[in-house]
């Protein structure tokens, strides 16, 4: 891992990676080695993939667009 940055817990995503060059190339996109990238799979997502570095949560799943989606429709009323 490098030293200025933290750790990758976990990269989660709608399907099983078969294939160790894109655990590789997730790791490689992040910056990061690839020990360091945890990939886990979670059926409920539909579609998209969530990366969580430290604290912080990157949501670019169809559930996450979708709450968020439900989330401003009802604000609006």
């Amino acid at each position: 891992m490098y030293a200025d940055q933290a750790s990758v817990e976990e990269v989660t995503l709608t399907a099983p990676l078969d294939e160790p060059s894109l655990t590789r190339a997730i790791a490689r996109a992040l910056n990061r080695h690839a020990e360091d990238v945890r990939v886990v799979t979670d059926e409920q997502l539909i579609g998209g993939v969530k990366v969580r570095v430290g604290n912080t949560v990157i949501d670019a799943s169809v559930q996450g667009a979708l709450a968020q989606l439900r989330s401003h429709l009802t604000r609006a009323k």
